[in-house]
């Protein structure tokens, strides 16, 4: 597992570089890393781990953190948490197989599963949390402030029923 997080880790850095010279899309190795099976907190985190660092590196010199690649982290961020909704509503849009007896993609089941995990134990909430803070320090930053009142908006509607 540490070997994963590390070349996770690895990875969302080389896009973050990259990032500037791309649109704000969600990157191939998001997909990758959902496809192959890890978890969307243990990805947030990753991407959380990669501003942290950041942040320590930046905070002692005159420029600190360049504004751009903050916007791009937390960009990223709230894709993978959308990507995450979009996999666990999937089992809504499936409909009631489970209910019906019917199997569905594991993935999809996985992804459900974990999402009413993370918000029941609250570790979901303080990450948005974070990333508005953030943004409502940062200029231009309507667009992403609203992704992140769609993200919550959904999860509650998700969870509301």
């Amino acid at each position: 597992m540490l070997l994963l997080l590390l070349l996770l880790s690895l990875s969302l850095k080389i896009e973050l570089r990259c990032c500037a010279e791309r649109s704000l899309e969600p990157n191939w190795s998001l997909f990758v890393f959902v496809q192959a099976g890890v978890p969307f907190l243990v990805i947030l985190d990753a991407y959380e781990g990669c501003i942290q660092q950041d942040e320590v590196i930046f905070s002692g010199t005159a420029h600190g953190v360049d504004l751009r690649k903050r916007v791009e982290q937390i960009s990223n961020m709230l894709s993978v948490i959308e990507c995450w909704i979009n996999s666990a509503r999937n089992l809504s849009i499936i409909g009631g197989a489970l209910a019906n007896g019917g199997t569905v993609n594991g993935g999809v089941e996985t992804a459900a599963l974990e999402l009413k995990r993370a918000v029941a134990s609250g570790r979901l909430a303080p990450k948005l949390d974070g990333m508005r803070s953030k943004l409502e320090t940062m200029p231009n930053s309507a667009g992403l402030l609203q992704r992140i009142r769609n993200i919550e908006e959904s999860i509650h509607y998700m969870h509301s029923y």
